[in-house]
């Protein structure tokens, strides 16, 4: 039967290649083209803040700035108890099975979560800063930048409000909201630049837009809870799901140990190149979103579908999903990287200054490593929707630990080219240990559901 399988699978594959139009059909990818199309504007719009930002501060200041941004959302990433994929498996689950009731305990059990892991994080960010600055031999003007940025951690009360809006497909808010932010951080940033900001204006005008962004995501969410009347009331509170916090915990520690590959790549390049170079390498960050971004979108739309086929236990129609989705994904990265990465030494410089003219061939790299990431969003999500959250842990934290080995051997002899060789083991190693996992748990739980054979 498996083989039977994948030979349907690689049929589909193929049907899909040459009619390729023929997979966007349906729910799923009606709510991903809402979301890319929402994204895709705020990049825009995002690409000319960072535009006027770098110009307007040079490689150097925008370097702090940059740093000061991934010190906060680094603690953030640690402290956050990531809600919203607990909200959206156990949510899925509550209502494939009728169970409505159970709604406003798994929302108030979310925004417990969201509102303790931002103080926490606050506190813990701000505190730190003095400590960390002296560790990296930050100036002063770091160090208060650092501090400003940690006030966003206090605001990030949205993992429920992510998951209640991704579970009930209101993506269309999602993309209103994102649109709406980036329009008020160019808004900002176009202001200090005209009025000649120092560095402090621009983290301000980054910071406040962002946090701005995040009350209106909650408004969003506040409607959709309560117009389907989950709003927790005295009498109907039952505690969170059963698995709810174990999953939830689970989840956050794979976070935590992914902060290598998410946060350290930058204070590393910081450290082993310079702060000039840490400036360059945000930039390259910032460009990726164009290639990344637009997958995103197609990520937080199947992690509720996988979940939603899972409950229903229809693991042919998973297998055969994943696969055409995967190949979707796959293809538009790294066709997008090809573009983008051969045309850089005409545009990079020509947008972000000469400064940049010597890295393009690092850019290059970067962009190609980061289409690979890319890539596997969908195995990521499928192996969180079958709830392997421990396995995910491990993988992880092996993914890390080998990346930051990678990292600082390879820093050390070939500075920024080596660490963005280094950036490639992750997405390796998560791809290959995965993919066999997600496969054989597919298999046996399809085995365990009586006539469901795979």
């Amino acid at each position: 039967m498996q083989a039977g399988l994948l030979k349907k699978l690689a049929t589909e594959i193929k049907d899909t290649a040459k009619h390729p139009r023929s997979i966007l059909k349906g729910a799923l990818f009606r709510n991903t083209a809402i979301l890319l199309s929402g994204d895709a504007s705020a990049r825009l719009i995002s690409l000319a803040s960072l535009t006027i930002t770098v110009r307007s501060l040079g490689p150097e200041y925008f370097g702090m700035l940059a740093l000061a941004e991934t010190y906060a959302k680094l603690v953030d990433r640690i402290v956050n108890f990531q809600s919203w994929s607990g909200v959206i498996k156990y949510g899925s689950e509550a209502l494939q099975d009728e169970r409505r009731e159970d709604m406003p305990s798994l929302v108030m059990a979310g925004y417990k979560l969201d509102i303790l892991s931002a103080i926490v994080g606050f506190f813990l960010a701000y505190s730190l800063v003095p400590q960390v600055a002296k560790y990296f031999g930050w100036k002063q003007e770091m160090v208060l930048a650092a501090k400003t940025y940690t006030f966003l951690i206090l605001m990030n009360i949205t993992g429920t409000p992510i998951g209640i809006l991704r579970l009930t497909e209101n993506f269309n808010l999602l993309a209103k909201q994102r649109i709406i932010y980036s329009f008020l951080r160019f808004g900002a940033v176009t202001y200090a630049a005209i009025t000649k900001g120092t560095l402090i204006h621009f983290i301000l005008a980054w910071l406040l837009s962002e946090i701005t962004g995040y009350v209106i995501l909650n408004s969003y969410a506040f409607k959709i809870i309560k117009r389907n009347n989950w709003l927790p009331s005295k009498g109907r509170i039952k505690g969170a799901p059963k698995g709810f916090l174990p999953f939830v915990l689970w989840t956050n520690l794979a976070s935590t140990v992914n902060v290598p590959i998410r946060f350290l790549d930058i204070f590393l390049v910081s450290s082993i190149v310079s702060v000039q170079a840490a400036g360059i390498y945000k930039v390259f960050q910032q460009i990726s979103h164009v290639l990344k971004k637009p997958a995103e979108p197609l990520g937080q739309v199947v992690f509720p579908y996988f979940s939603k086929l899972i409950a229903e236990k229809s693991y042919k129609n998973l297998i055969l999903s994943g696969g055409k989705i995967l190949l979707l994904v796959s293809f538009g990265a790294f066709f997008g990287a090809t573009l983008l990465g051969l045309s850089a030494g005409w545009w990079l410089p020509g947008i972000f200054g000469e400064d940049f003219r010597p890295f393009v061939f690092y850019f290059f790299l970067y962009i190609v490593v980061q289409a690979l990431a890319v890539a596997i969003i969908p195995v990521d999500a499928l192996f969180i929707a079958l709830g392997l959250v421990q396995k995910n842990f491990i993988i992880q934290l092996l993914a890390n630990i080998s990346f930051l080995v990678s990292a600082y051997v390879l820093g050390r002899h070939f500075g920024l080219q080596g660490i963005i060789l280094a950036l490639a083991i992750h997405p390796i190693i998560i791809a290959t240990m995965k993919t066999t996992l997600a496969v054989k748990e597919i298999n046996e739980n399809a085995f365990r559901d009586r006539g469901k054979h795979l």
